[in-house]
């Protein structure tokens, strides 16, 4: 994959990432975006990228830093730029908590 046709995922309006491919540096489909996160600057800081599954069955979602993704306009997919598809299966399952920021929920969970 061409460093070139990558390009900051922040620059993307947050709203816009939602539902977005999500592709192992590897070049393989790993998921899809299913949320954005936001820090206390109301800046975006992770992704939540819905992994598997068969119409949302066993699946699971994991967490990616908004610095360790970068979006390839060519192919309007996210990549995760260091990890292949076996990197990112081994992930750890995201759980909603704390004082988290969410786009795709309407307050913060409790």
């Amino acid at each position: 994959m061409s460093e070139q046709s990558l390009q900051t995922a922040s620059r993307i309006e947050p709203q816009a990432m939602l539902g977005k491919s999500v592709v192992a540096y590897d070049g393989q489909k790993v998921g899809q975006v299913e949320d954005v996160l936001f820090n206390r600057s109301n800046r975006p800081s992770q992704l939540v990228v819905s992994t598997g599954g068969i119409m949302g069955i066993g699946g699971r979602n994991v967490a990616l830093d908004i610095d360790n993704v970068r979006y390839n306009q060519q192919q309007d997919a996210i990549v995760a730029t260091q990890l292949t598809k076996d990197q990112f299966a081994n992930l750890p399952e995201f759980q909603y908590g704390g004082n988290m920021i969410s786009l795709s929920r309407q307050k913060t969970p409790q």
